[in-house]
């Protein structure tokens, strides 16, 4: 059993495993970035909001969609992570063709690519080898019935998934038991998956590789951020602190205020 050191495989096999829901496309400049701050965290809409689009008689309260240049506010920045990581934007539309249920969760981002508004990723690695790697991500949709549709799939989707097994679109052999929840952070935010999966995946040469992967979406309104940590072992205490850095970066974004510059968690 080989650890992942080098970049090239850890980047190749995590990026891969941490599928992006609600992530997908390039998204264009949109939306109303007005917001009202209460108690938790209310944002609502001074415009009339449009009927719903995912067939429901229910309709649209969920505020506006944060813009682009919002959302480029909301991911991690390089202060929120830290001395010793390197990285920055990355493409946000690639398919990984992963088996079971993580290909559920590709299949559910995809179903949302009409409404999505805008987008942004970012990824960063730590040290020479390239690891552990923080993914966040951050999408902004039309409709927030749709968004909120496609977090009620994605539950029950990983309810009944305990484990990912079989090749991807890129030939890595995933073998990884998985284990999720929907606790939440914050009062501020209307949904919360968290992930996890641990166990081995599979080169094409044959070559096995730990991997350990931690995954949070979190939804307020018709915005949505994810929040990805992967390594050889076990990255809990890096993925709840990045986590709750990211939902308060949104929440300040949603509330036009700044987003805080409080830096991370480390590698032990």
């Amino acid at each position: 059993m080989s650890h992942v050191r080098p970049r090239r495989c850890l980047a190749a096999a995590g990026s891969l495993a941490l599928v992006a829901l609600l992530a997908v496309g390039c998204g264009d400049d949109g939306g109303d970035s007005a917001a009202q701050e209460t108690e938790t965290v209310v944002v609502t809409a001074d415009v009339t909001t449009p009927g719903p689009t995912d067939g429901s008689d229910s309709p649209d309260d969920s505020g506006p969609a944060l813009t682009q240049e919002q959302l480029d506010v909301v991911v991690l920045t390089p202060e929120n992570l830290g001395e010793g990581w390197t990285g920055g934007p990355v493409e946000s539309d690639v398919e990984s063709g992963a088996p079971g249920c993580f290909g559920e969760i590709e299949t559910i981002s995809d179903g949302l690519d009409a409404i999505e508004v805008a987008e942004r990723d970012v990824e960063y690695d730590f040290g020479d080898d390239g690891e552990p790697s923080v993914h966040s991500g951050a999408s902004s949709y039309s409709d927030g019935n749709a968004v909120a549709q496609a977090f009620d799939d994605l539950s029950a989707a990983l309810s009944a998934c305990t484990s990912v097994t079989g090749t991807d679109g890129e030939g890595y052999t995933w073998d990884l038991t998985v284990t999720s929840d929907d606790t939440v952070l914050s009062d501020a935010t209307d949904d919360q998956v968290n992930v996890t999966a641990a166990g081995t995946v599979t080169d094409s040469a044959g070559t096995s590789y730990d991997l350990t992967l931690h995954q949070t979406y979190v939804r307020i309104g018709k915005n949505v951020i994810t929040v990805g940590v992967s390594g050889v072992s076990d990255q809990s205490a890096l993925q709840a602190g990045y986590t709750q850095i990211a939902v308060d970066r949104l929440v300040a974004v949603i509330i036009d205020s700044d987003p805080s510059e409080t830096t991370g968690p480390q590698p032990a």
